[in-house]
């Protein structure tokens, strides 16, 4: 999990969380980006699923 102790590997790990989520909405969260529709697998799902829940844990530590 990302804490605040150390700000720039903060971002970095958010920034990275970022990037994941991007390539699985091009994948996975928008299949009619796919022409024609490509199957997907329990394993793109769950690592989409896995990367959205990493950008909560993440968004939760900010302050407010």
């Amino acid at each position: 999990m990302i804490g605040l102790d150390d700000p720039p590997a903060d971002l970095a790990a958010i920034t990275a969380i970022f990037t994941d989520i991007e390539l699985h909405r091009k994948q996975v969260l928008d299949p009619m980006s796919h022409a024609p529709a490509v199957p997907l697998t329990a394993s793109e799902v769950q690592a989409t699923i896995d990367s959205v829940e990493a950008m909560i844990d993440a968004l939760q530590l900010i302050p407010k």
